[in-house]
């Protein structure tokens, strides 16, 4: 039964899904076999010069998906990626860490996981870097009042702490950078018309920056007044909600990629668990949740000058059958429902295990 479950390329996770009851208010081709590179060889230049990013000088971008309260492994992802070192400090120099949220839940040490986060964060300015938290919706969860999810003791007092960081700038909602716009669960395209409708342009000002800006001005407001109705904090259908479509911090991949106009901005999210990194044509859309938890999975994002880079961390995790898997993520997988993502003709060109 399980290794049925565990070949499911893509799932959500009945865990995800919000009880009706206590519903809060509210790429790139680099050769002939078609698989990204990440040894600074030059991109095709028939028919894909539309969809590259414009490049940028800007300090490279290392994202990483849900933790889920697995420590262990965000150490083993962010010491593959040159960014931690043995005494967890911060190495990474002038580098950009983006986590995109769930960091709480599930596995067993999900305050151990954040506190290693936010200390990274203090860390990184002294040499140039930074380190970019994002709210999932777990953190969003307990923000709103509902501990459904919440598995670890002192789930209040870790609110409290939370939303502290929130209203100081530590814990965001949304990120732009290198031309791509980071949430937890991605943005629909009727919630991101919405966001711009009243949004004054600067110049040399992107989308991304315009949009990341006004979501987090959205979270610091909600967090401030306890108002969580903004389509921004709308649980989709798709998880069980009773909203048309889901917001940043609810919304299923599948649904990001079957909305209309759905490369319209370049996008990296989490949320949607799936065995390895999946980036969309054009690399509009990346998908980086790779199922820390649920699969044992060991991998990052990795931007460099607007182009993504599926990093595999560690090699011993790519079957995930030798993983010992807790008997409560065996209960988790049993619920899981496949979403019937599609991310169409990507296939081996985006393999995540190169």
């Amino acid at each position: 039964m399980v290794s049925v479950l565990l070949d499911v390329q893509t799932q959500g996770h009945a865990g995800d899904k919000l009880p009706m009851k206590s519903m809060p208010n509210q790429m790139r081709s680099s050769g002939n076999d078609g698989r990204i590179r990440d040894s600074g060889e030059n991109l095709p230049e028939a028919g894909l010069e539309s969809c590259i990013p414009v490049k940028t000088r800007d300090a490279a971008i290392i994202a990483v998906g849900d933790v889920h309260g697995e420590l262990e492994a965000l150490r083993e992802i962010l010491r593959h990626a040159g960014l931690l070192g043995n005494q967890d400090q911060w190495i990474g120099g002038n580098t950009i860490l983006v986590q995109t949220g769930d960091v709480i839940d599930r596995g067993p040490k999900s305050k151990e996981a954040y506190a290693l986060l936010a200390s990274l964060q203090s860390e990184a300015p002294r040499t140039g870097g930074k380190v970019i938290r994002l709210l999932g919706n777990h953190e969003l969860a307990l923000l709103q009042g509902e501990f459904c999810y919440a598995d670890f003791q002192g789930a209040d007092d870790f609110r409290r702490i939370l939303a502290r960081d929130v209203l100081a700038g530590g814990v965001q909602a949304a990120f732009a950078g290198q031309g791509y716009l980071f949430t937890h669960a991605g943005l629909r395209t009727e919630i991101r018309e919405r966001l711009l409708a009243n949004e004054a342009r600067k110049a040399g000002v992107g989308e991304p920056e315009v949009l990341a800006d006004r979501i987090n001005r959205i979270l610091m407001d909600a967090v401030t007044s306890g108002n969580y109705l903004d389509p921004i904090f709308h649980v989709g259908h798709s998880r069980g909600g009773p909203h048309p479509v889901g917001g940043i911090f609810w919304e299923d991949a599948s649904e990001i990629k079957s909305s209309a106009q759905s490369g319209g901005i370049l996008q990296v999210f989490g949320h949607t668990v799936q065995k390895q990194i999946q980036i969309s044509r054009c690399a509009s859309l990346v998908a980086i949740d790779i199922g820390m938890h649920h699969y044992g999975g060991r991998a990052y994002l990795k931007l460099r000058e607007g182009k993504p880079f599926a990093r595999d961390a560690a090699s011993r995790y790519r079957e995930t059958s030798k993983r010992t898997t807790p008997a409560k993520a065996l209960r988790e997988l049993a619920a899981v429902r496949p979403v019937g993502l599609t991310w169409g003709p990507l296939d081996t060109r985006l393999s995540l295990f190169q």
